[in-house]
């Protein structure tokens, strides 16, 4: 996956957990089969925590496997070569305007 980005060039990805919120059929699921961690768990429905026991791993280690793509999509050599001179493009069709005087 990260290399498919890096060979597209893509700057900037968003990685989440699969979350599941109330109202759900993920929800629902995951409490019939008692994984959720906790009923009230609106300060860990963020996208990056883990509110459910996976089925096949640890939490902990579905956490850091979460960290492993962020910190291999944004690590420093990324930012320089691909974030760094797009957010510094000027768009299409700029031209600098002379300020009179």
């Amino acid at each position: 996956m990260i290399d498919t980005l890096q060979c597209r060039g893509v700057s900037e990805a968003q990685y989440t957990v699969l979350t599941p919120f109330p109202g759900t059929p993920l929800h629902a699921r995951l409490r019939r089969e008692g994984r959720l961690l906790t009923e009230r768990y609106r300060d860990r429905c963020t996208l990056f925590d883990v509110p459910y026991t996976p089925k096949l791993t640890s939490v902990a280690e579905l956490e850091a496997g979460l960290r492993w793509p962020f910190a291999e999509t944004y690590t420093r050599r990324e930012t320089e070569t691909l974030a760094w001179p797009r957010a510094t493009a000027r768009p299409v069709g700029w031209r600098r305007r002379r300020v009179p005087p």
